[in-house]
This record gives C-alpha cells, structure tokens and sequence, in this order.
C-alpha cells in the first residue's frame, strides 16, 4: 500500500465516522486530524 492510499484509507475512515457521528468536527478530533478543527490552527486548508 502506497503512502496515498494509507491517505485515502484514513481519510474515508473519518468520513464514515463523521457520517455516522453527525459531525465532522466531532471526527476529526477523535480521529486527531491536525490542521482540520479550525483555520486558526493552521496546517491545511486553502487559505480562504
């Protein structure tokens, strides 16, 4: 498994936790995604 596809596969993991949460923040913090619990944080996002 390539280094993208372990990316993907963690990716879709906390899609489908978010789905069955309600939440994706909720998610993403269980899941300890840097970067994805608020633009001020940094790390991530497109700078919009």
């Amino acid at each position: 498994m390539t280094t993208q596809q372990k990316i993907i596969r963690n990716k879709v993991g906390v899609l489908e936790l978010a789905q069955h949460l309600g939440n994706v923040s909720k998610a993403c913090r269980v899941n300890q995604e840097p970067g994805r619990r608020g633009r001020r944080e940094g790390g991530g996002g497109n700078g919009r």
